[in-house]
């Protein structure tokens, strides 16, 4: 070995560690002996990272870790310790820690977190580990950001935000409070889904503060720094309950209630009248508040009178009434007729009529008055009643002549039909009195009749000419008595027909028409010359004094021997055999027969029912009592009478106009009552607290064409006491054809004994008539079954008996078929009749039960439950057992079958050669009857016509504008539509073609276009998935401008609809367009929806719309009613069965969604 230093490197040794170093020195082969040393190699940064990286626990604000050292051999000296990092939202966090774990506070809640560690010695840092994910805990939200009010008018403020920033967990809903200024109690709108929300049904011009808050699954954040808008005045509604509180001959009150939605505080009403039917200008009035009598008018005159609220702004839409004037109670007396003797006759006499020389414009008509004169002297006032010759031959009306063309000369006897009044030959020789009388009548109700003095006659003799024998002469009197009593015969079989055909009528104020006018004599003094009478002929209660006319013998009729006999019976009349009832199957059939039978048919049926008074009504036609009957012949028989308990004092007080009617196998299910009139309101609400009523069938409205048909017995809010039992009102759901009422009931001091009642208020049961569909009624009837009363059910109309008892005759009848797959209607309502007088009141009430019970036959039960709808939608869509079809093909064929059978609807103005070109398809052209008339003229030649249809909603009858897609020489006429009827939205729903010539882009993409008067201006353009919703402004340049009177339209326009095709390509994407426009309607005016035809996927959007309300209320939908209702409007719409099945497709869609309106969450937001 060389002398010197020798140096060798030992590499790849690892750092911390100690090595034991020999060296021997090597001679020759000879080695020395050798020397040891321990060395330690320095310290340097780990070379590994720490292993086992693991999230240990999280929650909302902090994240723990726990990690290994790195391996031993790469830890490169002592682990002094380790450095951490952690990122995510906002700056990275940086720290150490001598642990192998760390707890970070301080996070956000809801995010995503990354986290890595790496090791420490003393040299230095190694390697951070690889990336551990770890995401904090939902926590309640923060603050809504952006909250700013976007729109407001006279009912609503609309209020919009940014989601929270960060949002620190998913948001399920925002919630919106609000209050009025000055107030501190807030109202909350809860689960609220997109950034934008309206605030509705708020006072008119009042400030309100707004907050919103946001909330996850965790609960909800704080709310927001108020924001404040004030509502703006508005158009207020109109009055409420307009109604008639007296008349006189010269004047007229009028009572009605303040508008539901005044908009605004009520300054005064304006009262407007004119003679009806006359081109007269409205005279105008102010008044404060009501009631308002007009005064100065005329006597028996109708006048048409229309009250509107006028707030601070504006004056509201008018509600009306067509009011007569009393009659003249004593009508000008005319002149004593003149006799023409040289014209007399065997049978006749011709008299010379006058009018009166004084007020004769007021005489409605004359009547002509025949009495045979006895030996005693006539008395001036007379004590029986005029009727027709038929009635009364001693003492009759012989002829009834409008004023308007009274003749100079009147022949009596000339057995010729004047009015409904024969006029029957006068006995040969007989002495007679005849008077003339001017009748002053108002609304055919009631008349006053004034007579002349008498005009005393006798019927010239037969005179015997020389060459006839007196068989002859026998021979030719038998033959002149054959002839009249021929004559006479035939007029009365005449007569009788007419009044049957005429008896279409429904509840009193026509519910018992007379055939003739009845008289009630009026007091008068023995000394006058003339007599005033006052007569009726609807048979209502018009006076305080009962009639005088003399009941006739009844027919006889049918008995069972249970019953109690009639009170007279004809002795020749023929038994009648009852019917057997029908089966099921056999229905349509009989029906068909029926109808094809004419008047041997369903009449025939109805007149062989037992008619007029069958048992004692002694208790109802007591003095005491009288006032409590709101007609003086619909009162209550003895042994079926409804006994109240009699309040102390006053023994009459267990009488009221009410009878038990027994159900299908349930005796005294139903109470069949009148409406209640001033007398008899307070025994009403005994009568429910007494027996328990706790369900109530109303079947008339207060106010029918201007006529009280029944005693409004309840608060329209808050609380009312009547005959101490206190009535509240607490819920009033309206719909389209009945309302719903919730009341509470106690007795006066008495809260803790409070009672549930239900009201169920059906609203569009014309007068005069059955309803128009049985699908309604129907429908009505499932409503009321569905709600389970453990008490008894009241049912009342106007008198208790026409509507009444056609209700309760189809409820009956429809249990029996379900139970016994038959029905009796015959029978049933002949066993009402022994219960109530007139039970089913017309013949066209008693065929309606028939058509309803084919139609419940047909149909089924299509209401499906959210429960059980997509088992019954899967059955629906199986070929039925017995059939070749599935259940949706049966239903849509059920509906071509219901719609047929109501045959063609009316006029047709859109066939008419000046509009023929104004509807894209000739074969769907809709009828006057159901279309919107246009009244704002754009251009010269405009007429009033469009090709649109007013479709029903499911709260209100004309709720959508049904319509074709504009054509290039319409879109004035839509745009006129528009402005005309107050539409506030439009749905589009056809694919727009600009190489479609027959199609028009109705709105301008930028800026203004104008259609004459008529100004469109498009102010803001907003992008969804597949819809676009665009804002409109639109005015009438020809009206006085103010803010105010420009109206704000919002169109709605889906882009997934081919024009061509029969369904879209989403079916989400359509329901989302459902909850669009649900969001933005509102009940100043009908959404218009238009497609290429305005039938097909009009009709399947304004059904949906329809259903997702009836979802949201019964949480039960009945797709084939929906459509059944468009089809009655108009028979084309929803004319493919494929439209049919989307209805309940989309249905299903809804159902199976918890939350759509991620669907909608705009994806661009400009304005224009």
């Amino acid at each position: 070995m060389c002398s010197g230093t020798n140096v060798t490197v030992i590499s790849d040794l690892m750092a911390n560690s100690m090595y034991r170093m020999r060296v021997k020195a090597f001679v020759d082969g000879n080695h020395g002996s050798a020397e040891e040393k321990d060395v330690t190699t320095s310290t340097r940064e780990p070379s590994a990272s720490p292993e086992n990286v693991t999230l240990l626990v999280r929650n909302k604000r902090q994240l723990s870790f726990s990690w290994s050292p790195p391996p031993c051999g790469s830890r490169g000296g002592i682990i002094t310790g380790y450095v951490y990092k952690l990122s995510g939202r906002g700056p990275t966090i940086l720290d150490d820690t001598a642990f192998k774990s760390v707890t970070i506070p301080q996070l956000i809640p809801f995010t995503n977190y990354s986290f890595q560690v790496a090791a420490n010695t003393s040299a230095g840092t190694g390697p951070y580990s690889e990336v551990v994910t770890g995401k904090t805990l939902e926590a309640e939200p923060t603050v809504p950001l952006n909250v700013a009010i976007q729109n407001v008018d006279d009912v609503s403020i609309t209020v919009k935000w940014s989601e929270p920033d960060p949002p620190q967990g998913i948001i399920t809903q925002y919630n919106v409070r609000y209050r009025r200024d000055g107030e501190t109690k807030n109202k909350t709108d809860t689960d609220v889904t997109p950034l934008v929300y309206s605030i509705m049904s708020l006072d008119t011009n009042v400030t309100y503060y707004v907050q919103v808050q946001a909330e996850t699954s965790v609960g909800a954040g704080p709310w927001s720094q108020e924001v404040n808008a004030t509502t703006k005045i508005g158009i207020p509604g109109p009055v409420q309950n307009l109604r008639v509180k007296n008349t006189t001959e010269t004047t007229i009150t009028l009572d009605w209630n303040p508008p539901q939605n005044p908009k605004g505080h009520i300054s005064h009403y304006i009262v407007s009248s004119k003679v009806f039917s006359s081109s007269d200008q409205y005279e105008k009035d102010e008044e404060t508040a009501p009631p308002f009598t007009k005064d100065k008018l005329n006597p028996a005159t109708a006048y048409e009178l229309a009250v509107s609220a006028h707030n601070e702004k504006f004056e509201g839409d008018s509600a009306s009434l067509v009011v007569f004037t009393k009659p003249q109670t004593n009508p000008p007396e005319p002149p004593q007729p003149l006799f023409y003797g040289n014209e007399t006759t065997e049978t006749t006499v011709t008299i010379g009529l006058s009018k009166p020389a004084d007020g004769a414009q007021f005489v409605e008509s004359y009547v002509v008055r025949v009495k045979t004169v006895s030996g005693s002297s006539v008395s001036k006032r007379d004590i029986l009643i005029p009727d027709r010759f038929e009635d009364s031959p001693a003492d009759y009306l012989a002829a009834e002549l409008p004023s308007r063309n009274a003749p100079n000369k009147f022949v009596v006897g000339d057995t010729k039909l004047y009015g409904v009044y024969y006029n029957a030959p006068l006995e040969t020789g007989a002495e007679y009195e005849i008077r003339t009388g001017s009748v002053s009548q108002g609304n055919e109700t009631e008349a006053y009749v004034t007579y002349s003095t008498p005009l005393r006659v006798t019927v010239k003799k037969p005179g015997m000419s020389p060459g006839m024998s007196p068989a002859v002469i026998a021979a030719i009197v038998v033959v002149i008595v054959i002839i009249i009593v021929g004559v006479v015969v035939a007029l009365v079989v005449y007569k009788r027909r007419r009044a049957s055909h005429g008896m279409h009528q429904s509840d009193m104020g026509s519910d018992f028409p007379l055939n003739e006018k009845s008289l009630a004599v009026d007091s008068v003094e023995e000394s006058q010359d003339s007599a005033v009478h006052h007569y009726t002929n609807d048979g209502a209660a018009v006076s305080d004094q009962p009639s005088q006319k003399q009941r006739r013998p009844l027919p006889k009729q049918r008995q069972n021997k249970s019953e109690t006999k009639p009170a007279a019976e004809d002795k020749e009349a023929v038994e009648f055999v009852q019917p057997p009832p029908i089966r099921r199957e056999d229905l349509a059939e009989y029906i068909r027969n029926k109808e094809l039978s004419g008047d041997n048919g369903f009449l025939a049926d109805y007149k062989s029912l037992p008619d007029g008074q069958l048992h004692p009504w002694t208790v109802a036609s007591k003095p005491e009592n009288k006032a409590k009957n709101r007609y003086v012949n619909v009162i209550a028989y003895d042994h079926s009478r409804v006994v109240l308990e009699p309040i102390e004092g006053d023994p009459h007080s267990d009488y009221v106009n009410a009878c038990y009617i027994n159900g299908y196998k349930s005796k005294g299910k139903y109470i069949a009552s009148q409406g209640p009139n001033k007398a008899s309101i307070k025994d009403i609400w005994r009568m429910v607290w007494q027996l328990g009523i706790d369900k109530i069938v109303m079947l008339t409205n207060p106010v029918e064409n201007g006529k009280v048909k029944c005693l409004q017995y309840w608060a329209d809010t808050g609380s009312t006491t009547i005959s101490d039992i206190v009535v509240t009102t607490d819920k009033e759901d309206v719909f389209l054809d009945y309302t719903i009422r919730n009341f509470c009931i106690h007795e006066v001091g008495s809260e803790d004994g409070s009672r549930s009642v239900k009201q169920f208020h059906y609203t569009t049961w014309p007068d005069m008539k059955p309803p128009e569909y049985p699908a309604p009624v129907l429908n009505f009837l499932r409503l009321v079954n569905a709600h389970h009363n453990t008490g008894r059910t009241m049912v009342h109309c106007s008198a208790g008996v026409g509507r009444t008892g056609t209700f309760i005759a189809l409820d009956v009848m429809l249990k029996q078929m379900q139970k016994e797959e038959q029905v009796d209607v015959f029978g049933f309502v002949y066993q009402m009749r022994q219960n109530r007088i007139k039970m089913v009141q017309t013949p066209d009430q008693y065929k309606f039960i028939f058509d309803a019970l084919l139609a419940a036959s047909v149909t089924g039960d299509t209401t499906y439950t959210t429960e059980g709808f997509r088992k019954k939608l899967a059955g629906l869509k199986k070929v039925q057992k017995g059939a070749k079809e599935t259940g949706l093909q049966l239903q849509f064929a059920n509906l071509t079958v219901l719609t047929a059978s109501h045959g063609k609807k009316a006029v047709k103005s859109g066939e008419f050669p000046e509009n023929k070109d104004k509807n894209r398809y000739p074969d769907f052209v809709p009828s006057d009857r159901s279309r919107p008339f246009l009244f704002t003229k754009a251009y010269d030649k405009d007429s009033d016509y469009i090709n649109a249809t007013f479709m029903p909603g499911y709260r209100k009858k004309n709720m959508y504008i049904g319509t074709q897609m504009p054509m290039p020489n319409t879109v004035s006429d839509f745009w006129r539509m528009v402005y005309d009827h107050k539409v506030p939205t439009i749905v589009m729903l056809n694919t727009f073609d600009a190489n479609d010539k027959t199609m028009c882009r109705y709105w301008p993409e930028q800026g203004t276009i104008d259609f004459g008067p008529l100004l469109v201006e498009l102010i803001g353009i907003k992008e969804y998935s597949g819809i676009t919703e665009r804002n409109f402004t639109l005015r009438n340049t020809k009206t006085k401008v103010l803010s105010e009177d420009v109206r704000r339209i919002t169109q709605f326009q889906y882009h997934d609809w081919p024009s061509n095709e029969d369904v879209p390509r989403s079916v989400k994407g359509l329901l989302s367009l459902v909850e669009l426009t649900q969001k933005q309607h509102d009940d100043k005016g009908p959404t218009a929806v238009h497609c290429m035809d305005g039938l097909g996927s009009t009709s399947v959007f304004c059904a949906l719309m329809a259903l997702v309300d009836q979802f949201k209320f019964e949480k039960a939908v009945d797709v084939f009613q929906a459509v059944h209702r468009l089809r009655m409007v108009n028979s084309n719409m929803m004319y493919s069965e494929g439209q049919f099945a989307l209805c309940y497709d989309v249905v299903q869609t809804l159902l199976d969604s918890t939350s759509i309106y991620e669907n909608v969450t705009p994806s661009n937001d400009s304005e224009i």
